[in-house]
């Protein structure tokens, strides 16, 4: 049975809109800890700006579409955004990165299970799937 998947990058993308600050674009290492419900993620990419904007480009012209894309945000002013990305590309070597990036060994994460399956919009998410379901359904009561 193939999956089918009713929401679009937008979607995904809705509570970046507007903001500024600094992303890190992220793989799963396939490596987990099924005792503690770990999942290891490897951060590929650092940037700064305009973040919806931004990570629409990146997965237009970089991402691979097979490659799952995961994302963390920071928002803040872009000039602290700026000061953020270069100590980022200092000090550790992201693979998407080409200019400026002289760090060395690649910057880890562990995401718990819910992160990892769900994210951190899964209300929003929800919500978006609900209206497209079922337009017009009044979710006030619910």
């Amino acid at each position: 049975m193939q999956e089918v998947d009713l929401l679009e990058t937008d979607d995904y993308l809705l509570s970046l809109k507007g903001k500024v600050g600094l992303y890190h674009l992220w793989v799963d290492a396939e490596e987990s800890c099924p005792v503690h419900n770990l999942h290891k993620m490897i951060c590929v990419y650092v940037g700064k700006g305009l973040a919806c904007t931004r990570i629409k480009e990146h997965i237009r012209k970089k991402w691979p579409e097979s490659e799952t894309i995961y994302i963390t945000f920071f928002e803040c002013e872009n000039r602290i955004a700026k000061y953020l990305e270069q100590l980022f590309l200092d000090t550790y070597n992201f693979y998407l990165n080409v200019y400026e990036n002289t760090g060395i060994g690649y910057l880890y994460g562990l995401w718990d299970d819910h992160r990892h399956d769900n994210g951190t919009e899964i209300q929003v998410h929800g919500d978006i799937l609900l209206e497209r379901l079922y337009p017009g359904l009044e979710t006030e009561n619910y």
